[in-house]
């Protein structure tokens, strides 16, 4: 899996992070990225925490709770999705630009 390592300096409206279900090192490399995001930049823009793989809920390795455990710890959204089933892709959408609408409210 090739991810970007390295978190623009400048402000980002918001982060969409997504890891696959069949794989830990995945969500483990996400987890590193929403450290950085939050402790290290002290970025409060809204972290969006997307399952992917879904589709393949029997062959997952990585339990649904881990996920959601680290977007509660972190503060972030949570949500799942298939790409291939293009399954929730909708609702992901909607709760980006609802997050955006809110943020720029305040």
């Amino acid at each position: 899996m090739r991810m970007q390592r390295e978190i623009p300096h400048r402000v980002s409206d918001a982060f969409v992070l997504m890891y696959s279900l069949e794989d830990r090192r995945s969500l483990c490399s996400i987890a590193q990225v929403v450290r950085r995001i939050r402790n290290k930049h002290k970025s409060n823009s809204p972290i969006f925490l997307v399952a992917n793989k879904m589709d393949l809920v029997r062959n997952d390795s990585v339990a649904q709770g881990d996920g959601k455990f680290l977007a509660r710890e972190y503060g972030c959204k949570y949500l799942e999705t298939s790409l291939l089933e293009k399954t929730d892709l909708d609702t992901l959408l909607v709760a980006i630009t609802k997050q955006l609408f809110v943020k720029d409210a305040i």
